[in-house]
């Protein structure tokens, strides 16, 4: 820190101390100045860059999914599965702007992921629902399949 900013935080720590100095010996004093110092050593040793920072984040997020029951799953899916995962989750990111944000009179505060019966009146009318609704019926007769996307 430079300039006018080193200054206030100097300012705070003389008027903590003199706080602090009414009310303890010079002994307690000096711990708390003590530990005040070593806190900040601590801090500034121990902090790592910020692409230190990203990288062990994404080493430790990584670690995490491989622990998954489904990470063989998903790393062995086809390119189909992969395509239709895309447009799902593209369809969930746009009703959660347009549908989701949208207050009902019949449910109050909705949001995806709550309950069926709660959000049915809602959840019935998304675009999801219905895409389900044909995976469901194509399941029992194939023949009258039509998907289009």
């Amino acid at each position: 820190m430079t300039g006018k900013n080193q200054t206030v935080p100097n300012q705070a720590v003389a008027q903590l101390d003199a706080g602090v100095a009414t009310a303890c010996s010079v002994d307690v004093l000096q711990k708390i100045r003590q530990t005040r110092e070593n806190i900040t050593l601590v801090v500034n040793a121990d902090m790592p860059s910020l692409l230190e920072y990203q990288s062990l984040r994404s080493n430790l997020i990584q670690e995490d999914r491989s622990l998954r029951r489904e990470f063989s799953r998903i790393r062995s899916r086809t390119e189909l599965e992969v395509h239709a995962d895309a447009i799902v989750r593209k369809i969930r990111a746009e009703e959660a702007n347009s549908i989701w944000t949208v207050e009902s009179e019949s449910v109050q505060h909705p949001f995806p992921g709550m309950e069926f019966l709660t959000g049915r009146s809602i959840i019935e009318k998304t675009r999801l629902f219905e895409i389900l609704g044909k995976v469901i019926h194509s399941q029992r007769s194939p023949a009258s399949a039509n998907f289009q996307y």
